[in-house]
């Protein structure tokens, strides 16, 4: 604050000016501020962790159960093309063939996929997902075992916000892909360096004691020459 006649500073609560006695005007102090109430922030809900807590899980039981789904697939194929339907006789191995057959391949194609999927689910690949749902679908009508399994499939795979959670998932899991694969490639250069460096000293004292001044590898065809 300052005197509004010679511009000396004064001090608040101040009523003369100590340089040329103008009475000074006085303010009231202003009334103190009261501090801002923080805001309340409600809690998030919780997030849904569906795909992460049973996704291995699922791939580990679509693995299990398409391996057995393989078994009788392959029997029914070799079964149906091989010496034991040569013990059938004609008439009944003539309507049996087709079905053994057809059947063996759908069992044979189903289990197939079932561990395509299951590998993907434990990858978190992007089209596992779909391809688990319509092999979950199918799988309903094979009761009970398809059954429970399809539910169950259908239950961790098939909402809105476990499609957000696994897209996640699988975009992290492809990075982490790409980390280790980076990692790798540099301990891969960080091993084969040396072992380049001391080939690349014996090639060049090998040439040196042989007079040659350019090596080449013999698949390239290249020209060796003396000097």
């Amino acid at each position: 604050m300052f005197c509004h006649n010679c511009g000396a500073a004064t001090t608040p609560g101040q009523k003369f000016c100590i340089r040329c006695g103008t009475t000074l005007e006085v303010t009231a102090n202003p009334p103190a501020q009261a501090a801002p109430t923080p805001a309340v922030v409600a809690p998030l809900p919780p997030v849904e962790r569906r795909i992460e807590k049973h996704a291995k899980i699922l791939a580990i039981l679509w693995l299990a159960a398409s391996g057995l789904r393989l078994l009788p697939g392959l029997g029914l194929l070799f079964f149906g093309g091989g010496m034991a339907m040569h013990f059938i006789p004609f008439p009944i191995r003539a309507l049996l063939l087709p079905f053994v057959g057809v059947v063996g391949a759908l069992l044979l194609a189903g289990a197939v996929a079932g561990l395509v999927a299951g590998w993907g689910l434990l990858n978190y690949r992007p089209w596992a997902r779909v391809l688990a749902l319509i092999l979950g679908a199918i799988s309903l009508i094979h009761f009970p075992f398809g059954t429970a399994l399809g539910i169950y499939t259908l239950w961790v795979l098939l909402p809105t916000a476990s499609e957000r959670e696994y897209q996640r998932l699988a975009r992290e899991f492809g990075i982490k892909n790409e980390d280790a694969k980076v990692a790798m490639q540099q301990k891969e250069k960080q091993l084969m360096d040396p072992v380049l460096k001391e080939l690349h000293g014996v090639i060049e004292e090998f040439g040196k004691k042989n007079g040659y001044t350019l090596i080449l590898e013999y698949s390239m065809k290249g020209l060796r020459t003396r000097t």
